[in-house]
């Protein structure tokens, strides 16, 4: 947002010196053309392609914090989303973890139908175990029906994990623990 308010101040700027600057010279009309421009396109524009704004994931890798977890799906179970969480999914891996991924960078991903697929490649910042971004490749999985959102019994009990949390065993045993069925 500060870039974009720079840009237009410089636009301005430039409008007014440029404008004061043709009074003083004769022919002033196509000048006058030129000086509209730059104030209008030409500062903004420069001023945006010089300032470019870092991707999170850029700026993860400067400050060495930039992890990767990926891995294989072999199956997949949506958790009804609750407020303004984000969506949630267990995804169980070809060794028999199963990893809980939520959030609302899901949002686009399952939108566009590219999560979940059958390789998942998310991008942390291994500080705060924040996605900055996700990849998924591959056939795409259909999730089993999505099961209701955690109960607070369930919070309570501490049954819901973490987002990235690895649990050792399959998303059937998952569910077993939290009382549920994958047809719930």
């Amino acid at each position: 947002m500060l870039r974009l308010l720079i840009a237009a101040l410089g636009g301005v700027c430039t409008f007014l010196l440029g404008t004061s600057l043709t009074r003083f010279v004769d022919g002033s009309f196509p000048l006058g053309m030129i000086v509209l421009f730059l104030g209008l396109v030409g500062t903004p524009a420069i001023i945006l392609a010089l300032w470019r704004v870092q991707s999170a994931i850029d700026i993860a890798r400067k400050k060495g914090r930039l992890g990767v977890l990926e891995f294989e799906v072999v199956a997949a179970c949506q958790v009804a989303e609750t407020e303004d969480e984000g969506l949630h999914f267990f995804l169980e891996t070809d060794v028999g973890k199963t990893c809980f991924v939520s959030g609302q960078f899901l949002y686009d991903p399952v939108q566009a139908k590219k999560f979940p697929r059958r390789w998942v490649k998310l991008f942390i910042d291994a500080k705060s175990r924040e996605v900055l971004d996700v990849e998924s490749k591959g056939p795409q999985l259909l999730p089993w029906s999505v099961i209701d959102a955690f109960t607070e019994t369930e919070h309570a009990r501490d049954l819901v994990p973490d987002n990235l949390e690895m649990l050792p065993y399959g998303i059937v045993e998952v569910l077993s623990r939290l009382e549920r069925t994958p047809n719930d």
